[in-house]
C-alpha cells in the first residue's frame, strides 16, 4: 500500500528535484519503511525551507487514525528525518522558515517554549524591498528569540533567496529590541526602537473603525496599492492587552529618513475619542 502511494511521489521527486531527487526518494523509503507499524491512509509531497532558503521536499503523511506525521529531506545533509518538535505550533508555521533573533543561538538550539508561542503572542511584521524593477513584501512574525517568515513562490522562480536572507538578517536587529512593557499588573503592549541602521519613523495605534489620511497613505504603501518612497521599509505590528487598537511603527534606513519624511511629512495626531494615535519619529536614533 505504502510503495503504491510514494511510487508517483518518487517520480516527482525525481523531475522536480533533478540535483537529489533519487537521493531524496531512497532516503524517504527508508523513513517510510521504520514507519511500517503506522497505518497510512495517505501521502502528500510539498516543500518547506532551510536557512539558506533551499527547498526542502516534504512528504505530509496521514494515519488512519487521524494523525499526522511529517518527513523532510534535507540536501545539506542528505538525510531524511521526522519533524515532530514543531508539528503543531501553528499550521501556518508549516511552510515558514523559523530563524533565530540571538545570534549565539542557533536555530536548532531555539527554546521550544517560545517557538511554540509564536502563534498565541507573536508580534507581526512586513517588510518591502526592492527585488529588481518591482516590490515585494515578506511577512512573518516575532517573539524573544524567534522569527518566522513566509517565502514566496515568486522568490524561487526569480532566483532572489540571497535578497531574502540579506533583508531578513538586516531587520532581525530591529525585531530583537521588542519587549513587553506593563501599564499596570495585568495590561500592557511590545515596543521597539530603532536599531541596526534603521531609524523608527511612525509609531502609534489606530482603533477599530477609525481612518485618518496619514494611516490611509501607509496603509496603501503596506497593500502596494502606492510605491513606497524608499525601500527597504519595515512595518512591525506590536501585540497590545488591548484588543480594540491594533499598534504599528514604521522603519527606513538612517539613509532615507529625509526622503520618507518629505514625502510623509511632519504627524502628530491623538484624538482618545477617534481611536487614533500617531507621530512621526525622525530623532529616534
Amino acid at each position: 500500500m505504502v510503495e503504491k502511494l510514494f511510487s508517483e511521489i518518487e517520480q516527482r521527486l525525481k523531475k522536480e528535484y533533478p540535483e537529489f531527487g533519487e537521493k531524496a526518494a531512497d532516503e524517504f523509503k527508508k523513513a517510510l519503511r521504520e514507519m511500517r507499524d503506522c497505518r497510512i491512509s495517505s501521502i502528500e509531497l510539498t516543500y518547506t525551507c532551510n536557512l539558506k532558503l533551499e527547498r526542502m521536499p516534504m512528504l505530509i503523511i496521514d494515519l488512519e487514525d487521524g494523525g499526522q506525521k511529517h518527513l523532510i529531506y534535507d540536501p545539506l545533509y542528505g538525510t531524511a528525518y521526522e519533524v515532530n518538535d514543531f508539528e503543531y505550533v501553528s499550521d501556518t508555521l508549516d511552510y515558514w522558515n523559523i530563524d533565530s533573533l540571538d545570534p549565539n543561538i542557533d536555530y536548532f538550539e531555539l527554546p521550544y517554549s517560545e517557538v511554540e508561542e509564536l502563534q498565541y503572542y507573536g508580534n507581526r511584521f512586513d517588510v518591502i524591498f526592492d527585488a529588481g524593477g518591482y516590490c515585494l513584501k515578506i511577512g512573518g512574525i516575532f517573539l524573544d528569540k524567534v522569527v518566522a517568515y513566509e517565502v514566496p513562490d515568486e522568490v524561487f522562480a526569480q532566483d532572489l533567496e540571497d535578497d531574502v536572507i540579506r533583508i531578513i538578517n538586516e531587520i532581525k536587529a530591529i525585531l530583537a529590541t521588542y519587549s513587553f512593557k506593563h501599564v499596570d499588573p495585568w495590561r500592557g503592549y511590545y515596543e521597539g526602537k530603532s536599531a541596526g541602521g534603521f531609524i523608527k519613523v511612525v509609531e502609534g495605534w489606530i482603533g477599530l473603525g477609525s481612518s485618518d489620511p496619514a494611516v490611509e497613505k501607509l496603509a496603501k504603501v503596506h497593500k502596494l496599492e502606492e510605491e513606497p518612497p524608499c525601500t527597504p521599509i519595515l512595518f512591525v505590528f506590536p501585540r497590545s492587552s488591548n484588543v480594540c487598537v491594533t499598534y504599528f511603527d514604521v522603519y527606513v534606513r538612517k539613509s532615507d529618513v529625509e526622503k520618507f519624511k518629505n514625502w510623509f511629512g511632519d504627524v502628530d495626531r491623538f484624538s482618545f475619542s477617534e481611536g487614533i494615535n500617531i507621530r512621526t519619529t525622525y530623532d529616534s536614533a
